[in-house]
């Protein structure tokens, strides 16, 4: 970033065309950001649990969706945290980590 660029983002900020901590209450961090971002979730949705609350802010299947069940594993610890990087790495769901995995098993079997 160039110094005009700080120049100019310092102009706006002094004539009030970005919002400062007074005017959005503090940052949150941690733990505390992910208490309160969880209870603006269930507010929202009206829900009361994560899951519920992926329902309906996913809503209801495209017309014409291949129907879906819900299938739930338990695993080792380890093995849930390399799908969870895996995940965060290609920038999908862990769930489509799993999808494919299991895709690609049952197309061995």
């Amino acid at each position: 970033m160039t110094n005009a660029y700080y120049d100019a983002l310092d102009v706006r900020y002094t004539q009030g065309g970005i919002p400062s901590e007074a005017d959005m209450g503090p940052i949150l961090r941690g733990e505390t950001a992910a208490a309160v971002g969880h209870e603006m979730l269930m507010q929202a949705t009206g829900t009361t649990t994560i899951d519920d609350a992926v329902r309906v802010a996913l809503g209801r299947p495209r017309k014409g969706a291949a129907a879906t069940t819900v299938v739930k594993a338990a695993m080792p610890e380890g093995m849930a945290r390399r799908v969870h990087e895996a995940a965060r790495r290609q920038r999908v769901s862990s769930a489509q980590i799993v999808r494919a995995a299991v895709a690609d098993y049952l197309e061995r079997v």
